[in-house]
Parts: C-alpha cells; structure tokens; sequence
C-alpha cells in the first residue's frame, strides 16, 4: 500500500485556476481516473477522499463539486446520496442548455427566436439547415456564396434528360436544385 500512496501523487496534476488534482491515470467509459492497488482497480477519487478524509458512509457516494470527474482533490469531493448526486448533475445540465443549443450555439437575445407554437429555437442552427437545404452541394466561391450558372437552352436539355437523381444532376451541371427539379418536371424551360 506505500508505494502506491508514494507514486499517487506523481499521476496528480494541479490546475492552478480551478483548484482541481487532475489524475492523468487510465480512466474509465464515464471519465473517471483509476488506479490499480494490490491488483484492484479502484476509482481514484475515492482512493483520494479516504485516505485524506477518511471512510465515505455507507449508502452514500462522491460528488465532484467541480464537476471534472477526474479531478482528486479531496476538498472538491462531498458525500452525497445518489439522489442528490443526480440532482446536482441534472441541474448542471439543465443551466447549460440554458445558455447553448443543442448545436453549442449561444444562446443569447440576437441568437434566439419564439416560434408562433412559443418554442424558442437557434437563428444559427435555422439558418445553417436553410442553407444546407436549399443548396445543398454547390460550391463555394471566394467571397462564401455559392457559385450558380445561366441556364442556356442547351444546358436545360441536358439537364432535362441527363441521368441520375436531381441532387447528382445539380452537382454535375453547377445548378440549383430547385432549377433543376423544375427543368426535369417540366415546370419551367416547357419548350424543350
């Protein structure tokens, strides 16, 4: 047991602006950092806590306060009961959509927009799907916009009967979707 309490703090790492002893040790699926003593794997947060602070109670388990759950430090670790343990994750959770969408977009007053159902939804993430789209493969030019072509009476014929699906035809001439799909229904260019 000494030489792992004497090799423990070469795998902590202090993080000078949160306070957190980040362990550098394989982690787990969840994130946090294990270490192997007397041939266990055992969480080394836990590890931490009992040998500074002692036994954690029975029916009761560590909550990262500073929420990095391969942080060691024992004044960031508080016994809780998994309900509280829980409650405080979702609560963290919860305050982060607050202030990003799904997408990791702000979410602040020019960002946002209520729908008429009263939802409030992310002008990036809208705009970002408009333009996906509406155009949904032509190139960019230079300047960000996309790159279109005139669409000579020549040009329309071979869209017209060119083969493949209308996104393959739009990518092949440079054309917008909709100008094709409206030159292959016969919509527009009718005298062809």
């Amino acid at each position: 047991m000494l030489d792992v309490l004497d090799q423990f703090p070469d795998k902590i790492y202090p993080e000078p602006n949160t306070g957190c002893w980040l362990c550098v040790s394989s982690n787990n699926q969840r994130g946090y950092a294990r270490l192997s003593i007397d041939g266990q794997l055992v969480t080394a947060h836990r590890f931490s806590y009992e040998m500074s602070v002692g036994p954690i109670p029975n029916g009761l388990e560590l909550d990262h306060l500073c929420r990095q759950t391969c942080c060691v430090n024992p004044a960031h670790l508080e016994p809780v009961t998994p309900f509280e343990n829980m409650r405080r994750a979702n609560a963290d959770r919860e305050r982060e959509r607050q202030f990003y969408c799904t997408n990791g977009h702000l979410r602040d007053a020019a960002n946002i927009y209520v729908t008429p159902g009263g939802s409030r939804k992310c002008r990036e993430c809208a705009r970002l799907g408009r333009q996906r789209h509406r155009e949904p493969s032509l190139p960019l030019q230079a300047n960000g916009r996309r790159t279109h072509v005139a669409i000579s009476e020549e040009l329309a014929r071979e869209i017209k009967y060119a083969t493949g699906t209308v996104k393959e035809i739009s990518v092949r001439f440079g054309v917008r979707y909709n100008n094709v799909h409206s030159i292959r229904a016969g919509r527009s260019r009718k005298d062809l």
